[in-house]
């Protein structure tokens, strides 16, 4: 909104204000009342201006010149390749410290050409190159790893991702101890990851995935419990506890999906008898006659679906123990902002078992 437009708009509107007052007082001066009102506009105006004059409109972006990016990103890969030829011919070969930083320009640079496989081996030979410089379990490794992650997902390697997942946790798992801030959130990401992995059907080894996620944070939470006090502790429980929860929830939905074939029980689904009965001859006698037929086996049936209602349900009563107890430990004191976060991770998942027991009539 221009400040002029606001001039023009608040002077008319008090102008007509005070005509209409003269008109039926007619005890004021119309020109001092008129410079009265000009006045409370400049006082009005006053702030309006300034914050225009001190939040100009932003100017248009620049138009972005893609084929300048991919000529330079030419140029920059022939120079990294010759770089990294150099270094490698160097005595001191895949030892030289700058060799991964060469690798990993080279790999960002054939991302931005778009030859993303390309990219993710020259990664994984940066991945390489630290860990023989800085050791096996070097935390190094953890922003290299992340791109591989990236760079898998962008190619919807999901084994890879899954590889360089797992791969990252080990690594954080072996530089910090239990209780750490960083082992818990790599933990948590790896855990997201496998439940993503789950839910949008990424991996054909879900059950195994669901049950690997169940057991680390179980496991985790379990040497966490055994720790003295300290800050912060509470939080890191909660988000173990809402881990393995979420977990739960996807094998229940796992093992309502499943037919009820796999819940069935080594009996028969059928068994035969004998029926009989009267049957009345022409010359007035009376005579048995007896039949065998099939009949199901109702247990058989029965059985599997008492199975696996029993199986889901066992599910919904851990995600409610998990659910209550990370709510617990949320009472406790703890960093606010992570707390609050949780606390609406936890109303998510309270939501989302809500709906799976309503939907599914459990």
């Amino acid at each position: 909104m221009k400040s002029h437009n606001i001039a023009i708009f608040l002077t008319a509107w008090l102008a007509g204000w005070l005509v209409a007052g003269a008109a039926a007082a007619q005890e004021q001066d119309l020109a001092d009342e008129l410079a009265a009102a000009a006045a409370l506009v400049e006082k009005v105006l006053g702030p309006i201006e300034q914050y225009a004059k001190a939040n100009p409109e932003p100017e248009p972006l620049p138009e972005i010149d893609f084929e300048a990016i991919r000529l330079q990103a030419q140029v920059d890969r022939t120079r990294y390749e010759q770089v990294i030829s150099d270094l490698e011919l160097d005595s001191v070969g895949s030892y030289n410290p700058i060799l991964t930083e060469a690798y990993l320009n080279l790999a960002g640079t054939l991302e931005v050409l778009g030859m993303l496989e390309e990219a993710g081996t020259v990664y994984d030979k940066a991945l390489q190159s630290i860990r023989i410089n800085n050791g096996l379990n070097s935390m190094e490794q953890i922003p290299i790893l992340e791109e591989l992650q990236e760079n898998s997902i962008a190619m919807q390697d999901w084994e890879k991702v899954d590889r360089f997942s797992n791969l990252a946790f080990h690594i954080t798992r072996r530089n910090f101890p239990i209780g750490d801030e960083h082992r818990v959130r790599a933990l948590d990401e790896l855990g997201q990851w496998k439940l993503r992995a789950v839910r949008d059907e990424l991996t054909d080894r879900y059950q195994q995935f669901v049950r690997d996620t169940i057991t680390m944070y179980s496991s985790e939470r379990e040497l966490l419990e055994a720790m003295p006090d300290y800050d912060n502790k509470g939080i890191h429980l909660a988000v173990l506890h809402l881990g393995e929860a979420k977990a739960k929830l996807a094998i229940a939905q796992q093992i309502l999906d499943r037919p009820l074939g796999d819940f069935g029980t080594s009996g028969q689904q059928s068994y035969t008898t004998q029926v009989c009965r009267m049957v009345l001859l022409p010359n007035g006698s009376v005579r048995q006659e007896c039949e065998t037929v099939e009949i199901p086996n109702i247990d058989y049936y029965l059985n599997p679906s008492a199975r696996k209602n029993q199986e889901i349900s066992s599910n919904l009563q851990d995600i409610r123990r998990s659910i209550g107890d990370a709510y617990e430990q949320l009472q406790k004191e703890g960093d606010l902002a992570q707390r609050n976060a949780l606390l609406a991770e936890m109303q998510n998942l309270t939501n989302a078992y809500n709906t799976f027991v309503t939907e599914n009539a459990l």
